[in-house]
């Protein structure tokens, strides 16, 4: 199989964002966050990840869905161009736990059913080093294994460690199976967290309205929501 580039840009449209500015976006995000509770304010720093994913979404004129939102699509993170289609996916996996390996390749996982251009992954290492070279090698091969592939997705790893951020990518070569993926890094690494005086650390929830969903979601969730009548109530009705 081969692993050349296709010419065509992915079947889902352009990335709405390159690798770069938002990996730089992230890291001042996350810098406050982990600056002032290390890598254990896991809530804190998903709420100021999903921010700013929101700010980014709506400047490019799209529609932005999180957990703090009316319902979850799917994922932790989505931003939707109206009822066109989604063009980016994420997944955070941010807690610490014995069993972290499970939690970030199953989540990982998810992002490979996602119909995007792009795909954000955000993770916490204790230090960059053997483990990073471990988790990314181990999700590189989940991609390597996935044999559905469309030409051009961009996946994009954001690494945050006590003091700095990494970010990698990698694009699929092509359609269906795909030869061994590496993930390269992504220009500007690492990336070190630095104080800002202007930062808020923890924005409140309500400062955030909440965005009309797209039509055709209005609907199922309008049809999700109305309760289904028995057939001896609905003969009784009749």
């Amino acid at each position: 199989m081969s692993n050349q580039i296709a010419d065509t840009a992915c079947i889902f449209g352009a990335p709405p964002i390159d690798a770069n500015t938002l990996a730089d976006v992230l890291t001042r995000a996350a810098a406050p966050i982990i600056l002032d509770a290390g890598l254990y304010a896991h809530t804190r720093l998903t709420w100021a990840l999903d921010t700013t994913l929101r700010t980014l979404a709506e400047e490019r004129g799209l529609t932005p869905y999180f957990k703090t939102m009316p319902f979850e699509l799917l994922f932790d993170h989505v931003w939707l161009n109206g009822d066109r289609g989604i063009m980016l996916a994420a997944e955070h996996e941010l807690r610490r736990t014995r069993n972290q390996e499970r939690f970030i390749t199953g989540d990982f996982r998810k992002l490979l059913y996602s119909k995007a251009p792009l795909k954000l992954f955000s993770y916490q290492t204790l230090a960059h080093g053997p483990e990073s070279d471990d988790l990314r090698n181990l999700l590189a091969g989940i991609l390597t294994g996935f044999t559905q592939h469309a030409a051009n997705e961009e996946y994009v790893l954001f690494e945050m460690t006590q003091s700095n951020a990494w970010a990698y990518r990698y694009r699929v070569p092509a359609t269906g199976e795909i030869a061994p993926a590496t993930f390269a890094e992504v220009p500007g690494s690492p990336r070190a967290f630095v104080a800002s005086p202007n930062a808020q650390l923890m924005p409140h929830i309500q400062a955030v309205p909440h965005r009309p969903l797209p039509v055709s979601l209005c609907a199922e969730r309008q049809r999700r929501a109305t309760p289904r009548l028995e057939g001896s109530q609905t003969a009784k009705q009749l």
